[in-house]
């Protein structure tokens, strides 16, 4: 989870290491409606896929974020 941890400790202003597949929506610190769309962004850009709008909203703990990454071929997550 080294890519997708490395982009949510960046959003989420918060170390690498407090992140995990708990890490939720609302109740990260930082985690935000505006956050969440820079995350979406982030990831889009650095797996070069698109989420539609119900993988977005779906996206409510890092554990699920992982899951719609697999779901859309990524491997290296």
């Amino acid at each position: 989870m080294s890519r997708l941890a490395d982009i949510m400790a960046e959003k989420l202003s918060v170390p690498k290491e407090d992140i995990n597949d708990e890490t939720a929506y609302n109740v990260a610190k930082n985690w935000d409606s505006i956050t969440h769309l820079e995350i979406v962004a982030a990831i889009e850009d650095e797996y070069g896929i698109s989420l539609d709008i119900d993988e977005i909203t779906a996206m409510e703990n890092v554990g699920k974020i992982k899951e719609i990454l697999i779901k859309k071929g990524v491997k290296d997550i």
